[in-house]
């Protein structure tokens, strides 16, 4: 996975980030921003960029990066707590997290609730695969099985 935040590329490589600000010429890495745990998703909001890990000893969160730094740790502002995280989107200015059928709001001073689900149903769909900001609202990409379907969402 990889995204840009300023002027400046990140990649994943396990648990590391790695950065460039030279258009990837030479990196700089960021070494385990989440803990000893794989980032399973990567997003960035263009000023910071969000690191999500699923599991294992460290336990799963989301941590906000900042350039080459790990933002902090206060709870629910630099890093929120919430498992098995799979897919994460930034979307029209919502930081949005996807657990198996469930996509849900990140909520900056807020830890993760079900309050905060944009959707959670598995018999519709079992994994998303793109969340896209528009200037009608939000679109969620999701699949189950072999189908696909596709939620709107005014936020």
């Amino acid at each position: 996975a990889h995204t840009t935040a300023g002027d400046f590329i990140y990649v994943v490589s396990g648990n590391d980030l790695w950065r460039s600000s030279n258009l990837g010429t030479g990196w700089t890495e960021i070494n385990e921003p989440a803990g000893s745990t794989a980032i399973t998703a990567l997003a960035s909001d263009g000023a910071n960029v969000y690191v999500a890990t699923a599991g294992g000893s460290a336990g799963s969160k989301i941590q906000k990066i900042h350039g080459a730094a790990v933002s902090g740790t206060t709870a629910n502002t630099d890093v929120w707590t919430i498992s098995d995280v799979d897919g994460l989107w930034v979307a029209n200015g919502y930081l949005l997290a996807s657990v198996g059928s469930r996509l849900t709001w990140i909520n900056a001073g807020n830890a993760p609730s079900a309050s905060y689900d944009v959707i959670n149903d598995s018999t519709q769909v079992t994994a998303w695969q793109s969340v896209i900001g528009t200037p009608v609202g939000i679109f969620g990409a999701g699949r189950q099985g072999d189908k696909s379907r596709i939620y709107y969402s005014n936020y």
